[in-house]
């Protein structure tokens, strides 16, 4: 009856194991750092405006400056507007484009 009891318990703990180690990982959102002077790194922020309006954070790390943030405009600074594509429209393209990923593209 011993030997039942002790192979029951070794499941049961292992599972309680398992569940307390990936209940207790949640992802916590990030608000972007306020733009200051600092970086918080020692690293100059700054921002930058693209032809459509849109702010970018930008970081200085020695004499190079760097994009933060992803392109969000949609027009050339020309102000011809840029080629959108739908999700799985990009084979055989080989001009300039953009798209959005599916809202779902990236859940686990």
């Amino acid at each position: 009856m011993i030997y039942k009891i002790r192979y029951m318990i070794l499941p049961i703990l292992i599972m309680g194991v398992f569940v307390l180690f990936t209940s207790g990982c949640e992802k916590e959102e990030q608000e972007d750092p306020p733009i200051d002077n600092n970086g918080g790194n020692g690293n100059e922020v700054t921002k930058v405006t693209d032809v459509d309006g849109n702010e970018y954070r930008t970081v200085k790390m020695g004499e190079l400056e760097w994009m933060a943030e992803n392109l969000r405009t949609k027009t050339y600074s020309n102000g011809d507007s840029i080629q959108f594509l739908g999700w799985g429209e990009w084979e055989g393209q080989d001009s300039e484009a953009y798209t959005l990923c599916p809202p779902d593209y990236f859940d686990d």
